[in-house]
């Protein structure tokens, strides 16, 4: 059902909420989020939201502690980075680089973890919501070591997660600087995807000029053949440690019976 505006579309989602006792955050703010994602198709943004809820009670490994301060050393690795500049198309660009990535330290569910956090606190802002994110995963370094924590179990988890319960619009995926076991990792992953994602997922090996026929330079680091320069992820990394009591008081949704 796609309403004309989003207060028809409030007003459907929290007569839901009402008539189905799913116990969730009802503020005007939060629920917005998934009418944005389902472009105010009040049906879609429901069955979206009770998903995002029952995922966070059945995979309570994933979600337990679910706070920022819990994940500061992946932050603080610049495993992931939210780009200053956004794209010409005024998306948020969201990089992450596999040669970061200590798997002697951290496992994949950590890094998932991390990465949930983040897209949590990209949907703080308004224009990430209507916009939505650009996603660069950069795949050197990756090695057997890295390839082996990617389980059938661990894969169908990451994609149902990020994918089917997470209300964020993921407009491109941009895999890079790939290699014959990225790729067979990816060649597991992709069947999973809905049939829109594996449209938007592009594979570019090292070649950047594919990249830029996508995202313009000016808004690409130069290691991605772009023009910006002294990025600092940790402007970014103090905007998620900076919401550890939002985090902490929003988890009690499925902590709490």
């Amino acid at each position: 059902m796609v309403v004309e505006n989003y207060s028809e579309g409030l007003q459907y989602l929290k007569s839901e909420i009402s008539r189905t006792e799913l116990t969730c955050r009802t503020d005007d703010k939060f629920l917005l989020r998934f009418l944005r994602a389902k472009k105010c198709d009040s049906k879609r943004a429901f069955t979206l939201l009770q998903n995002y809820y029952f995922v966070r009670r059945r995979y309570s490994h994933v979600f337990s502690n679910f706070v920022p301060s819990s994940v500061r050393d992946i932050l603080q690795s610049g495993v992931f980075e939210v780009l200053s500049q956004c794209d010409q198309l005024g998306r948020k660009i969201f990089v992450g680089r596999v040669s970061r990535w200590e798997v002697y330290k951290h496992n994949v569910i950590d890094l998932l973890r991390a990465n949930l956090m983040i897209l949590e606190t990209l949907l703080e802002e308004v224009e990430v919501q209507q916009n939505g994110i650009v996603i660069i995963y950069d795949c050197r370094g990756f090695t057997w070591r890295h390839a082996i924590q990617f389980t059938p179990r661990v894969i169908y988890l990451i994609t149902k997660l990020l994918e089917s319960t997470f209300p964020v619009r993921y407009k491109e995926m941009h895999i890079v600087y790939m290699h014959a076991l990225a790729k067979n990792v990816v060649s597991f992953i992709k069947p999973l995807m809905t049939k829109k994602m594996k449209k938007r997922v592009h594979l570019h090996d090292n070649c950047m000029q594919q990249l830029h026929s996508f995202l313009s330079k000016n808004c690409l680091p130069e290691e991605y053949g772009g023009e910006l320069k002294n990025q600092d992820f940790r402007i970014f990394l103090e905007k998620v440690l900076n919401l550890e009591e939002e985090f902490g008081y929003h988890q009690k949704y499925w902590t709490e019976n």
